[in-house]
């Protein structure tokens, strides 16, 4: 039996639909909310116009009754196969009768992050705007987690968390709650500030630049470790690192060997402007690993 006191405050909201991938970012935000000792609110969204699929394939009557029931049905399933966890978190059954997005947004409104699947898994559909994914990310007023790939965040995962930061305050806010993240999962914590060259005819004006550069770049590094992290664990492991090349190039590398990858919704350099076509949007799309992006304050 589980203390009522610890589920009380606002559960982590998850979008599910059915699609291997839903399944996936309902797994990531039940491990989360365990760690958190927090609930989970499952929403299942679904329309009129086909969408999630796999509600209207499985409905046998495709009135509004027999939709909601079949989506019931899906977003039970797909709870059903949550692993065993002690002590389990609690898991709130949301079945919304309107678009995935204004369902998420409104559901996650005072949740401390809001979590879906990546659109090439399957989860959330995909349409000429983009994805629900990319829609949270630039609307939502939470953390919003896009799961990619499989099997990271759960217990035992030692992969590292990584974060990028350019000394703006929305990437100090994101550095602060990657930090919190490693701390919970017992992770080492990865910082990157990303340097980007302009390429230039004369090769001597950049070998006279480049370790000004380079050490402006470990200025602004050294400046959001001291900001970001004044609250931090004494036992979380940080390493951090000045990488010349792209922002997006710079986080995209970065997935290939960590659990999770956090940016800032909006910064300025390498980091400017996170929105859909940019860096936040880049690692969305492509990360190999779950991508939180976050925005001041987070709870």
């Amino acid at each position: 039996m589980t203390d009522g006191s610890i589920f009380a405050r606002p559960g982590i909201v998850a979008g599910v639909d059915g699609s291997p991938g839903s399944v996936e970012a309902l797994r990531w935000a039940w491990h989360t909310a365990a760690m958190h000792r927090r609930s989970v609110t499952a929403v299942l969204a679904w329309t009129a116009d086909g969408q999630p699929r796999t509600v209207h394939r499985q409905a046998y009557v495709t009135d509004r009754d027999g939709l909601t029931a079949t989506a019931a049905a899906v977003l039970d399933s797909a709870v059903a196969r949550l692993p065993a966890c002690q002590p389990p978190p609690a898991v709130v059954r949301r079945v919304v009768h309107e678009p995935a997005v204004i369902a998420l947004l409104a559901a996650s409104k005072h949740a401390p992050m809001l979590v879906v699947g990546s659109c090439d898994h399957g989860l959330l559909h995909c349409s000429p705007r983009g994805s629900v994914g990319q829609a949270v990310v630039q609307h939502g007023a939470v953390p919003a987690v896009v799961v990619r790939g499989r099997g990271f965040g759960v217990p035992g995962d030692r992969r590292p968390v990584a974060v990028g930061v350019d000394g703006s305050p929305s990437s100090l806010a994101a550095l602060a709650w990657a930090a919190r993240a490693a701390t919970y999962r017992d992770v080492p914590l990865r910082v990157i500030h990303a340097l980007e060259v302009a390429s230039t005819p004369y090769p001597e004006f950049l070998a006279s630049s480049g370790r000004a550069l380079v050490d402006q770049a470990n200025d602004v590094l050294d400046d959001a470790l001291a900001k970001g992290l004044r609250d931090v664990s004494p036992r979380l492991c940080v390493s951090s690192e000045v990488v010349v090349d792209s922002a997006a190039r710079a986080l995209l590398l970065e997935s290939t060997t960590s659990q999770l990858l956090v940016t800032g919704a909006r910064g300025h350099g390498g980091f400017a402007e996170l929105l859909l076509g940019s860096v936040s949007d880049q690692c969305v799309r492509y990360a190999l690993c779950p991508v939180a992006v976050i925005r001041p304050p987070y709870s």
